[in-house]
C-alpha cells in the first residue's frame, strides 16, 4: 500500500468515526431534550 492509498485509508475511516460520533451526540442531546420536557435530569453516565 502507497503512502497516498494509506493516507486515504486512514481519512476514510477518521470520516465514518466522526460521523458516528456526531450521531451520537445527536441522540444524546435530543435523549436530554426529551427529559427536560418531563422535567427530569438528565444522567452524568
Amino acid at each position: 500500500m502507497t503512502e497516498l492509498e494509506r493516507l486515504r485509508y486512514e481519512n476514510e475511516c477518521l470520516r465514518a468515526e466522526n460521523a458516528l460520533l456526531k450521531k451520537v451526540k445527536a441522540l444524546v442531546e435530543e435523549r436530554e431534550a426529551r427529559l427536560r420536557e418531563i422535567g427530569r435530569k438528565p444522567s452524568k453516565n
